[in-house]
């Protein structure tokens, strides 16, 4: 018997009763019979559902529903979910720019000889590893939440630095000549003396690729002449001979020209 068969008996009850007794009297018989009616119903139910039960085991119990979640708590979760997931996405990107960060630290210094004169690519490989950043979500929208970036401020400090660093040690332009041996000398009638030149800056540093080519001249080629200088990066190489029929001479006096100034140095026969 079900509950609404229950609640519908009860009236019926009611209505029995107070048939039966007057007002006055009915109150206890009226709540006995109720009591009665209530528990043969309850008692029918119990037997309906033994009845129902499978033989080799306990009645199973009614399925618990689970109270369906409301929409703004759905959203909640939503949410939670997709932070989550950015938060995932954040650590494993930064996680992977450290690792390339290590990476270009050992290119640096395995590599140091050869990228020393590229100070441009040392920037550039120690800078790189920062564009694989994740930030996450911009603070601030468009523009400014582009210029608020980590990675365009860390990008715009590493240039400033590499610029200021690469023109304060940048040679200002050649501002004398180093040659060397000083003293140089040569045997008479066929003997050799190599001299090296070399451009430098106010601050005493060699000045690579001068241009034009440093140039070399003699004041008497028929005592001292001159053969083809070789340049480098920042040095000048040039071989000097002495004449035929050079006993009663005593030298040359052979200078170098670069970037607007020139040296000079006697070379003496022995």
């Amino acid at each position: 018997m079900s509950e609404a068969m229950l609640e519908a008996a009860d009236p019926e009850a009611y209505e029995a009763t107070d048939e039966a007794w007057d007002e006055d009297t009915a109150s206890d018989a009226y709540r006995q019979a109720r009591q009665r009616q209530i528990m043969h119903a309850r008692q029918a139910q119990r037997n309906a559902s033994l009845r129902r039960a499978p033989a080799h085991g306990r009645a199973p119990s009614p399925p618990s529903r689970r109270p369906d979640l409301d929409l703004e708590t759905k959203m909640a979760l939503d949410t939670l979910r997709r932070r989550l997931h950015e938060a995932n996405r954040i650590a494993y990107r930064n996680a992977w720019a450290a690792e390339a960060s290590a990476a270009a630290s050992q290119v640096l210094d395995s590599f140091e000889n050869g990228l020393k004169p590229y100070d441009w690519a040392r920037a550039l490989i120690r800078g790189a590893p920062t564009l694989l950043l994740s930030p996450g979500k911009p603070t601030k929208p468009g523009l400014q939440g582009l210029l608020f970036d980590p990675r365009v401020g860390g990008s715009a400090a590493l240039a400033v630095i590499f610029a200021i660093g690469h023109f304060r040690g940048a040679t200002q332009g050649v501002d004398s000549i180093k040659i060397y041996p000083p003293n140089p000398s040569a045997a008479h009638d066929g003997g050799t003396v190599v001299l090296n030149a070399q451009p430098i800056d106010k601050k005493g540093n060699p000045v690579p690729n001068v241009t034009p080519a440093p140039s070399w001249s003699s004041s008497a080629t028929s005592i001292v002449s001159l053969g083809t200088a070789t340049n480098t990066d920042t040095l000048s190489t040039v071989t000097c001979t002495s004449g035929s029929g050079t006993a009663a001479a005593q030298g040359a006096l052979i200078t170098v020209t670069a970037g607007g100034h020139n040296a000079s140095v006697w070379v003496s026969l022995t």
